[in-house]
């Protein structure tokens, strides 16, 4: 009977990974000023270790849950934050 439960609860604890991981989905989305594309600015999901730079042309993708914020920020700017929602693809003006 132990090795049913121990079987049934590892089981249980990998369909919660699973579920959890398959929430998680591509955040995509252009960081821009009153010059254009903002490049090298941080991209960051609140509360957590997950951050990216975006590119050259102020584009950035990273790994974000409905619900979660994105704090976007640049040196000389006011800091701006997105909450995640159904859409997958943002674009976020920064002002100086």
């Amino acid at each position: 009977m132990r090795k049913v439960n121990k079987a049934l609860f590892a089981f249980i604890l990998s369909c919660m990974a699973v579920f959890a991981w398959a929430q998680q989905r591509s955040i995509t989305g252009t960081v821009l000023s009153a010059g254009g594309p903002l490049v090298g600015a941080t991209v960051n999901v609140k509360g957590s270790t997950r951050s990216v730079s975006t590119d050259n042309n102020g584009r950035f993708t990273i790994p974000a849950q409905n619900g979660e914020v994105l704090v976007i920020s640049y040196i000389g700017y006011v800091t701006g934050e997105i909450r995640v929602s159904e859409n997958a693809n943002f674009n976020l003006t920064l002002n100086a």
